[in-house]
């Protein structure tokens, strides 16, 4: 929430690489946590993939310097954020 509420701008990117590994470690948690209750499993462990491929993603992007990707990558992993957010929201 930091890096995506932060203002735009580089020290936002730098921010966000800075705390990559986090993000990798924390999504690769909620992969192992058990599904919440009324939530159907197979959707759920895709959103958790999906969250985790994000993050693996925005470190790929935060090691190729493109401001550009970086942003692109940081959106992407707020998004898969936000999907597992509905579907607990819809419980």
């Amino acid at each position: 929430a930091k890096d995506w509420h932060a203002k735009e701008g580089p020290e936002r990117l730098q921010s966000a690489c800075a705390n990559v590994e986090d993000y990798k470690a924390l999504s690769a948690k909620i992969i192992k946590r058990p599904v919440p209750d009324k939530v159907e499993g197979e959707q759920w462990k895709a959103a958790a993939t999906a969250m985790n491929d994000a993050s693996t993603a925005l470190g790929a992007y935060c090691a190729s310097g493109n401001a550009g990707n970086v942003t692109s990558g940081l959106t992407a992993l707020h998004d898969r954020f936000h999907d597992l957010v509905k579907l607990v929201a819809h419980k």
